[in-house]
């Protein structure tokens, strides 16, 4: 048996990320598909925070993820 294993999927909005994940996850056997629009945060926040953010240089590692590295820590487990 394979160890398990994680692939990430990225690019812009309308590129297709879904489509591909949902076709890998076919071929994979079911594996399962983590969407980051389902840990994200930045969606919910006010306008002035996020432009904040983006006067800051918009450092990816500003944006809280929760839950996000648990659960990929629990899917490499397997």
């Amino acid at each position: 048996m394979s160890a398990p294993f994680v692939l990430a999927v990225s690019g812009p909005p309308g590129s297709g990320k879904t489509t591909l994940s949902h076709a890998l996850s076919e071929r994979f056997g079911g594996a399962p598909v983590l969407a980051y629009d389902a840990y994200e945060e930045i969606t919910g926040w006010p306008p002035e925070r996020v432009a904040a953010w983006l006067a800051g240089g918009a450092p990816l590692d500003a944006v809280p993820v929760p839950g996000l590295a648990e659960d990929l820590a629990r899917l490499r487990r397997g």
